[in-house]
């Protein structure tokens, strides 16, 4: 059952991305990523820290960013509290986020695909309001 629902999840956002594949999400994300990038897929140990994530919302909207709460990630500590203050940036960006500062910190392939397409997705709106 939770593989079915797993299935189902991730097929709605790639959808919800225009019918995207993850390379796309992944190259996206690379190019939004800053010196806390490149990762070579979504469970990526780079993700660990946190930064990454806070750099991709700095993309959607970078006056959302208090970088001076941002630690390097390099204790388990500070990896969580970017972690939770990347979540919380994702949350006011928009996107609908299922996971927690574990999945973040534990780079958990799944819960990652999900995070990164919802901070994309914002950004894909802010960009056509942008547009407009």
């Amino acid at each position: 059952m939770l593989a079915l629902i797993w299935r189902m999840a991730r097929y709605h956002y790639l959808a919800l991305l225009g019918s995207k594949q993850e390379k796309d999400i992944i190259e996206w994300a690379n190019s939004h990523g800053g010196a806390e990038g490149p990762i070579s897929g979504f469970g990526d140990k780079k993700l660990a820290t946190g930064r990454f994530i806070i750099k991709l919302c700095e993309a959607c909207a970078p006056e959302y960013i208090d970088w001076d709460i941002v630690s390097a990630g390099e204790t388990e500590e500070e990896a969580r509290g970017n972690a939770q203050y990347g979540i919380s940036l994702a949350k006011k960006l928009g996107a609908f986020i299922f996971c927690v500062d574990d999945d973040v910190i534990n780079a958990n392939k799944k819960m990652m695909l999900i995070l990164i397409s919802g901070i994309y997705d914002a950004y894909m709106q802010k960009q056509g309001e942008a547009k407009e």
